[in-house]
């Protein structure tokens, strides 16, 4: 049900933010305001709705054309923040709508680094299902589980591990995941992480492991 904020002052970033997918509909008949625009934070209306997980005014923006693949000056898309929330259904409904899923921010994080580092295997599931590579690096070489392992999300491991991602990759400090989790001393993760041999190669961008066999701000 719309906020009575957005009824006396209705702008497409607050409906967007609340999931007043009707008061978008309505917003774009009467004409005169752009869904594109960011607002003073930079972030989109499709930034708002994908990172409070409302699929129905995700929809309604793809339904009007609005883009849903808009970064905001950190890089940051409107996918990057359902996956760094956990929102899966919004990964889902992104992707049929053929936004890429793989791209970096600018701290080199793709939303399965940021799925990672929140610990939201639905995600995790949802962009292997997309078949969305999980063993890109970033700028510092770190991958999806190095994200997961130095955070300690063990349901992140354990996801990514069943969708056939690179776990023995080594960083560009030359860690694999299972030495950042016995480092920052996450016990349940270097025991899921134990029989994972290191591979020789290191995680890049531009030769990532494909194996498929089976609000994002955050940092590697």
């Amino acid at each position: 049900m719309p906020s009575p904020h957005a009824a006396l002052s209705p702008d497409p970033w607050t409906l967007a933010r609340i999931g007043d997918a009707r008061g978008l509909l309505r917003l774009h008949r009467d004409g005169g305001v752009s869904l594109d625009a960011p607002d003073r934070a930079g972030l989109t209306p499709a930034h708002y709705a994908a990172g409070n997980g409302h699929v129905a005014a995700v929809l309604a923006l793809i339904e009007l054309r609005a883009r849903v693949d808009l970064a905001d000056w950190t890089g940051t898309t409107p996918a990057h923040d359902a996956a760094s929330d956990g929102h899966h259904e919004v990964i889902e409904v992104l992707h049929a709508a053929g936004v890429a899923l793989d791209v970096a921010n600018h701290c080199g994080m793709t939303p399965a680094h940021l799925a990672a580092v929140g610990n939201h295997a639905t995600v995790i599931d949802a962009l292997s299902q997309c078949r969305v590579p999980l063993g890109l690096g970033t700028s510092m070489g770190g991958t999806p589980a190095h994200c997961a392992a130095r955070h300690g999300s063990l349901e992140a491991i354990h996801a990514l591990r069943m969708a056939g991602a690179p776990m023995g990759l080594r960083d560009h400090a030359g860690f694999t995941p299972l030495e950042l989790a016995q480092v920052r001393g996450h016990l349940l993760v270097v025991a899921a992480l134990s029989r994972t041999p290191p591979v020789a190669g290191v995680a890049s961008r531009h030769n990532a492991v494909h194996d498929w066999r089976p609000r994002g701000r955050a940092v590697a």
